[in-house]
């Protein structure tokens, strides 16, 4: 019975961090959002949901600053959060490492922070998590199948350092790692879009025999498909992770074979809905598992319809 007991209380204690003591009058609430950049459809479609969450809820006050891809700028806007002594801000990392002592300071100041994928030693709220190891190991394995488990594979990252991006490269080193006659020969690292279709092109000039390009991000699963094309190269075997528009346009167009579609206006719900449920008191789990769906070539005017909502 002792146990039982000791067990339940845990359990309480830990759910008691996990809300604010005083409710607050969502009218009278401030809640920001840093997101990371917002020059692809992820960005714009994420700060929608945050807004549209917010709105829908009645907070005050509700405010999107965007990186634009800039580490620096990011920890400035969270600054100017703190500064502004709002109630909670919810982040979409550049770079984990860049934000995490100031995500640590605004807890520290009681703000409650939700963050959109894991910041490694952040003291956070909540995370709102989307699969990202297993979302890249599905869509790695449908790659390595498109190739025939043969031939020579490039992976393409972006230069930050993200806890997100990371287990997705890991996930695709994993599953080629099981198939013998696989070889990784290159992993180049890109954050804009140009470069890293400048990249892939250097890629696909010193390999005339490479048999797939992976993907952990949208600028360079973009990148190597629309390299593919401005080279026709057909035979190359393209994908990766996120489903962007222009991404689905080159899928269509036959230069993209899989892709990892995150569901972008759900994170910015989640993240938006586990703050204001913060601050009304209400008990909220410290991580949220957010829903993730894998595309093939031909599936493409599904994946708009699905994921934005959108006819080609």
């Amino acid at each position: 019975m002792k146990k039982v007991l000791l067990v339940v209380l845990a359990v309480a204690m830990l759910f008691a961090f996990q809300g604010v003591s005083d409710a607050k009058e969502l009218k009278d609430a401030k809640i920001g959002l840093s997101v990371h950049f917002k020059t692809d459809d992820y960005g714009v479609i994420c700060s929608k949901g945050f807004e549209d969450t917010c709105k829908a809820a009645g907070v005050g006050t509700y405010t999107v600053l965007d990186a634009n891809s800039d580490a620096q700028k990011q920890l400035s806007d969270i600054e100017s959060f703190i500064a502004q002594k709002y109630d909670a801000i919810v982040v979409s990392p550049v770079d984990d490492q860049a934000v995490k002592d100031v995500i640590n300071t605004a807890s520290a100041q009681g703000i409650l922070v939700s963050v959109i994928t894991t910041v490694p030693e952040a003291n956070v709220f909540c995370t709102v998590e989307a699969g990202n190891y297993e979302f890249s190991a599905e869509v790695a394995e449908k790659l390595c199948e498109k190739m025939g488990y043969k031939g020579k594979v490039a992976l393409m990252d972006i230069p930050t350092t993200l806890w997100r991006t990371g287990r997705r490269l890991q996930a695709f080193q994993d599953v080629i790692a099981k198939y013998p006659d696989l070889k990784v020969v290159a992993l180049e690292k890109k954050m804009l879009p140009d470069e890293a279709k400048t990249a892939a092109e250097n890629l696909l000039t010193a390999n005339p025999d490479l048999g797939g390009i992976f993907g952990t991000f949208s600028n360079v699963t973009y990148g190597a498909g629309a390299a593919a094309r401005d080279m026709n190269r057909k035979e190359v075997v393209c994908g990766g992770v996120d489903a962007d528009m222009s991404i689905l346009e080159l899928m269509r167009d036959g230069w993209i074979y899989s892709v990892a579609a995150q569901i972008p206006d759900t994170h910015g719900i989640m993240g938006a809905q586990a703050v204001i449920d913060g601050l009304q008191g209400k008990i909220v789990p410290k991580e949220m598992n957010a829903v993730y769906k894998i595309y093939v070539q031909g599936e493409e005017k599904k994946a708009a319809k699905e994921v934005w909502g959108k006819d080609f």
